[in-house]
């Protein structure tokens, strides 16, 4: 259907009215950008060396600040679209000259050849000098910058803030780490740079990747300057100025002085002559992107240079599969490395087999950031550390050093120190001591470990904490469960407080709210811990409190609330008895929002083990979850097509091994083991979240038994020996394993079960792993044909209490099974084992008292009630998955049809 002219022409008149009231939004949006400058300005001024992004969390660029201004530019953009199409038409809204000259405020534009006035092409929007987005716009600081983002491969999920702080800071482009963190924020302000990794407690900018929709400009942008030299992929190579080390580096060095397929002549022209006027190609850096076996010789001598500046060999993404880069002709590298005089960056950060460092490092003299952390192997750092008198930034955590040298107390330019060891149990030198760092005027954070073996590391060493008056930042990693039986006092600057590993039964016994008036972030991280409040003690200062992985601590809601009286974000994370928190699904309570206790945190669904033409595929089924805010689920073996569907959902699983036939190989042969986790966890890891292993599914209690644990023992230990350790190893029983159950607290397993059941018991309390239980009240009610157990007791609708056990009340027989259970695990010294419900259901046809309203009745009173815990563990929720998705065969027990309609109108949240 054609348009009119006059119809054009109406369109265009309203439209010119939009875009003169959208226009002081327009500059509103600049004035945004200028506060937002202004507010990260005046949060730098307080700010500390940049660091880990666990343990610099104070002055970076909030989510909020992004959220508003994205929006702001996705606004000021179409502004500016729009002002472009009405421009093309100078008869726009019946003025000679176009809409714009209606407002004398609005600057005028060269018009744009168009065949219709509304259609603007890619091209066009492509091409478009959007200000937000113009990298010409940046000036001399930013830009360089941000060209470094284009070494980064495309796609990369993450990059480390601080790795970026670093590199500018080697380069010279920034003066401080102030400058280099203001730099950070315009970047993300601008559009350029997205944040990523978000994590919950926090609302601040630790890791960004670059816009995917600025990335070709800026490697365009990158390869015309000469800043670097790219393939044909864009990815980036050897260049003249920096070196981008990469797997297969011999294939792109040709590409690379080709410049790339997609380089015009303009860009090779305007790039040699950059390179020709660029400190005669001096070498700058080099930066390994993914080569494991790093070799400097490769690249003519060059890392010899004395112009080198910023030498990164070590890892630098924030999670891979070849965690593994070692040094090809270790001694030679680092013997090259040493020999640049000028470098101001160094990184060897978890580069494995480097046991010692050479005394030349001593001849960096200009080194200002050296980072050593996860050298596995590095067991001593030279004396000659001492002489780096402008060294800012240290990192030597996860190493195997057990001393520092005397001489590291020269350094006395030194703000971020992380990994230093207190004492060691024989020392032939005198180590440097915690009283040493008084001298470092600067230091603002410290991260100090404890050795394994150390015996020094007592109460007079730590009370020399309180002489470090400028510290901010302090974590604390216990190697060893001794060693702590006094106070001690903190730095009365100290604002953020790391225990990791406390070897304290009470918090009390080791710091004082008096001792510690400025701080405002309390994070307690695995260990001893029992009791963190008492007494009118009081925490009024502290802001922020995240409590993980601590089994044994207890403390009511209430009593928290008294002792920490002004804490605005709470994070509980693996601590078991502090379920009656009201946190949200991931852990954390934040002042001021109402918490909904979500079924999904701990109600999962199994996925079943039939498959068929007639069934979904695992794509849809893995939507079906998605769009059903089912956020768990069980599988009962791996199949890799679903696996690959989870990836990146953050839908966390139950995984079976399989048959329970392939449980003899998995427990004689260590090597079938390894080859399993290899195959089926590794391989997804960590884009799959596999939260428990279930090796075997209700195996008959007797001497199938018996290949349980070992089975267990070796896939605990493949998983460890792949980095996976967090994720727990058990074994799924049903209730026919005890010989008693009623009434519940003289459960009891079964004669023919305790060969093996302790010892599987004691494996899981060691493990801090739950014993996996398939709990069904229906076939209990099936078994006694109705006559013993009423209907109501199992679908929890009973009135009242219907069971009186002791102090203990049972309303509903789902609560009597799995205590039953509770107490077979006590009477087998598993007070401490927690249970995970891995299968309940209810059949809605085919089978006694089997009704769709009856399903329905037990699936949503069961979500409903699980979150309360049950009378013998009250409060504590009870992860539970609900059998099954679909049919099985001739097992009606699904939740939704083949055809992915719900059978049933349950609400998982």
């Amino acid at each position: 259907m054609s348009i009119s002219n006059a119809s054009i022409v109406e369109i265009e008149e309203r439209l010119g009215k939009v875009v003169l009231t959208l226009d002081p939004i327009d500059k509103l949006v600049d004035e945004i950008h200028v506060d937002l400058a202004r507010l990260a300005s005046r949060d730098d001024k307080d700010a500390g060396h940049g660091g880990e992004a666990e343990d610099d969390e104070d002055h970076l660029v909030s989510t909020k600040y992004v959220e508003v201004s994205s929006l702001a530019l996705q606004l000021k953009n179409d502004v500016k679209q729009l002002k472009r199409v009405l421009d093309a038409n100078p008869h726009a809204g019946g003025r000679q000259g176009g809409w714009y000259h209606a407002s004398s405020s609005v600057a005028r534009r060269p018009s744009i050849e168009m065949e219709t006035p509304l259609d603007v092409s890619e091209d066009s929007l492509e091409d478009s000098d959007l200000a937000a987005l113009s990298l010409e716009s940046l000036d001399g600081k930013l830009r360089p910058c941000l060209l470094c983002l284009a070494a980064f491969p495309a796609g990369v999920e993450a990059i480390k803030k601080r790795l970026l702080l670093h590199w500018w800071i080697g380069e010279g482009f920034v003066e401080s780490i102030d400058a280099a963190k203001k730099c950070f924020g315009e970047l993300v302000y601008g559009g350029f740079l997205q944040p990523a990794l978000h994590r919950e407690h926090c609302r601040e900018v630790h890791y960004c990747r670059v816009n995917p929709s600025v990335r070709p400009r800026l490697v365009d942008a990158a390869r015309n300057a000469g800043f670097l030299v790219f393939d044909e992929e864009d990815n980036p190579v050897q260049s003249t100025r920096r070196i981008c080390l990469r797997g297969n580096e011999r294939r792109h060095e040709v590409a690379g002085v080709r410049g790339g397929a997609n380089e015009t002549r303009g860009g090779r022209r305007r790039r040699r002559r950059r390179n020709d006027d660029d400190d005669d190609g001096k070498l700058l850096t080099i930066y390994n992107i993914n080569q494991q076996y790093v070799r400097l010789d490769r690249v003519g001598g060059k890392p010899a240079t004395k112009s080198l500046a910023v030498l990164q060999l070590g890892r630098w993404r924030t999670s891979v599969k070849e965690h593994h880069v070692e040094l090809a002709a270790g001694a030679d590298v680092l013997k090259r490395a040493f020999m640049c005089k000028n470098l101001r960056y160094l990184s060897l950060r978890g580069i494995s087999l480097i046991e010692s460092l050479p005394e030349s490092i001593g001849n960096l003299r200009e080194l200002v950031v050296l980072d050593l952390r996860a050298c596995h192997n590095l067991e001593n750092l030279p004396a000659s550390v001492g002489a780096l008198s402008r060294l800012e930034y240290i990192d030597v955590s996860e190493c195997l050093l057990d001393a520092m040298p005397e001489e590291l107390r020269c350094l006395s330019n030194l703000e971020v120190l992380k990994g230093f060891v207190v004492g060691r149990a024989q020392s032939k030198v005198n180590p440097c001591r915690l009283a040493d760092l008084a001298s470092m005027p600067r230091l603002r954070k410290l991260k100090l470990c404890t050795g394994k073996h150390c015996t020094v590391a007592g109460d007079d060493e730590l009370r020399h904490l309180e002489q470090c008056e400028n510290l901010r930042s302090l974590t604390i990693v216990w190697g060893t469960f001794k060693g702590v039986t006094s106070m001690i006092a903190l730095p009365a600057k100290l604002e953020k407080l790391d225990l990791q590993r406390t070897p304290m039964d009470v918090l009390l016994q080791f710091i004082q709210p008096s001792t510690s008036a400025s701080l405002r972030k309390l994070y307690i991280r695995g260990g001893r811990l029992r009791a963190m409040t008492g007494g009118a003690a009081c925490w009024k200062n502290v802001e922020i409190l995240r409590v993980r992985f601590l089994k044994n601590l207890e403390c009511e809601w209430r009593d928290l609330q008294i002792s920490f009286p002004n804490v605005m974000v709470v994070e509980n994370w693996g601590c078991d008895k502090l379920a009656s928190w009201p946190c949200n699904h991931l852990g954390v309570w934040k002042r001021g929002e109402t918490v909904t206790r979500s079924a999904t945190s701990f109600v999962g669904v199994c996925y079943g083990m039939r498959s068929g033409t007639d069934l979904p595929s695992p794509t849809e089924v893995v939507e079906l979850y998605k769009s059903n805010n089912i956020r768990l689920m069980r599988l009962y073996y791996p199949n890799h097509q679903v696996l690959s569907a989870l990836c990146g959902t953050g839908i966390g699983i139950i995984l079976g091994v399989g048959d329970n036939r392939v449980l003899e190989s998995l427990a004689y042969d260590q090597a079938a083991a390894t080859n399993w986790v290899r195959t089926n966890v590794q391989a997804y890891s960590p884009g799959v979240t596999v939260q428990y292993i279930a090796v075997g599914n209700e195996v008959p209690a007797g001497v199938n038994m018996r290949f349980i644990l070992p089975a267990m023992r070796n896939i605990e230990r493949a998983l460890s020996s792949a980095g996976l350790g967090k994720i727990k190893v058990s074994t799924v029983v049903t209730q026919t394993i005890l010989a008693k159950s009623y009434p519940p607290s003289i459960g009891v397993f079964h004669q023919d079960a305790q060969p093996y059941i302790k010892s599987i018991v004691q494996f899981l309390a060691v493990t801090d792993a739950p014993l996996l239980a398939n709990v069904h009240p229906y076939y209990a009610y099936q078994y006694e044909g109705g006559h013993n157990i009423a209907i109501s007791y199992a679908l929890f609708t009973s009135p009242g209490t219907v069971v009186k056990d002791g102090s203990y009340s049972y309303q509903n027989l789902f609560d009597a099974m799995v205590d039953a259970l509770y107490a077979a695990l006590e009477r087998a010294d598993g007070e401490n084992v927690r249970i995970v419900v891995a299968e309940s259901g209810w059949p809605w046809s085919g089978m006694m008292a089997a009704t769709v309203e009856n399903a329905r009745t037990y699936y949503q009173n069961l979500i409903n009630h699980v979150g309360k815990g049950t009378p013998k563990r009250p409060g504590a929720p009870l992860q539970t998955y609900l059998y099954s998705m679909f049919d099985e065969d001739s097992k009606r027990f699904g939740l939704f049809c083949h055809d992915k309609k719900a059978l049933h109108s349950i609400a998982f949240s």
